[in-house]
């Protein structure tokens, strides 16, 4: 608990205390007092009224600018760079719980599921272990000249294992020039995933030429 603003406030409760003890002995009160009457004792309310506050704020000011300071977590680079290291099995943590298992073609994922047994066609679709409607890459392009002329379309319909990437290390580098005018810093980040399949299809001449996870 922070001890010089509980001191503030128990001196300042203290002071409003003293100042209703004052009134209480200055004299019995009667029925024919009113707030009108009272009076404060020697010094009045420019003493007991702004006395306190005066006070309260003298040693606020005094606190804020001359008390102890905490001492900085964060002394150097090397001191940031270590706690990247701390914060990475934390942030893996969130990337396999918050991120999607997989991404694309969703509704092409469940069928092909279906199709190996894997799941069953009446089961109820998860849709939150799988983000997207469209495939996540398809190009297609002609090869070759007449007659021999193909044309060849990739599509890459789902990646599975998404939320399986694990940052392994995020370092800051200062400038290599501290004389330069203009100072570059870095912040590098490697991060692989442990367990991804990507799931490719490959058509020549509209016949299916390839299909299946290539990776990873």
């Amino acid at each position: 608990v922070p001890i010089a603003p509980v001191a503030i406030v128990f001196m300042g409760a203290g002071t409003f205390a003293m100042i209703h003890i004052a009134k209480a002995l200055r004299h019995d009160p009667t029925p024919a007092d009113t707030a009108s009457n009272m009076q404060l004792p020697i010094g009045g309310k420019a003493l007991w009224m702004g006395g306190p506050a005066l006070t309260v704020l003298t040693i606020g000011g005094l606190l804020s600018t001359c008390g102890p300071v905490r001492p900085p977590t964060l002394r150097s680079l090397q001191d940031l760079n270590e706690q990247f290291v701390q914060l990475g099995p934390i942030l893996n943590e969130h990337l396999y719980q918050d991120v999607s298992e997989s991404f694309g073609d969703c509704k092409a994922l469940w069928e092909y599921k279906v199709g190996q047994g894997d799941v069953s066609a009446q089961s109820i679709w998860q849709k939150e272990t799988c983000s997207g409607t469209t495939p996540l890459f398809q190009k297609e392009v002609t090869m070759g000249t007449a007659p021999r002329r193909h044309r060849i379309k990739t599509m890459v319909l789902w990646a599975k294992g998404v939320n399986t990437l694990e940052v392994e290390r995020v370092r800051v580098q200062p400038p290599l020039n501290p004389l330069v005018a203009t100072q570059d810093w870095h912040l590098n980040a490697s991060a692989a995933f442990a367990d991804l399949h990507v799931f490719m299809k490959v058509f020549v001449d509209d016949k299916e030429w390839c299909s299946g996870y290539i990776c990873c």
